[in-house]
């Protein structure tokens, strides 16, 4: 598999995922992958509410050095915008291993994404 293909880990990936939030975008890269996600979220009024997460992840070129020591980590705490009962707008500052970043997330079918192609 070409490097420019294979899976990464750090700030947003190719497709927009965000794992490890406080490195750098594709900050890891390598064939083989394993990263775990915590989070907690909760109203507090309305539309408004905060959540906190924790990140943990690795990636290696040997399917056989892939084990959990050694994880890479990040945390992150913010504000959502729920809409629904749901959050739609992540508000966020992550801390970890390399620094620090702030930033935002907006649920994608907010933004007229979806899976399936628009009728109109």
């Amino acid at each position: 598999m070409p490097f420019y293909l294979q899976p990464t880990l750090g700030g947003s990936d190719l497709n927009g995922t965000k794992l490890l939030s406080s490195f750098d975008d594709y900050r890891f890269r390598g064939p083989n992958l394993i990263a775990l996600q915590e989070s907690i979220d909760h109203s507090i009024w309305r539309f408004l509410g905060v959540f906190a997460m924790a990140e943990q992840g690795k990636v290696t070129l040997d399917r056989g050095d892939l084990n959990f020591s050694g994880l890479a980590h990040s945390y992150a705490a913010g504000l959502t915008v729920r809409a629904g009962g749901f959050p739609q707008v992540y508000l966020l500052f992550a801390w970890g291993d390399e620094g620090h970043h702030a930033g935002a997330t907006v649920n994608s079918s907010l933004l007229g994404g979806s899976a399936r192609p628009s009728l109109f």
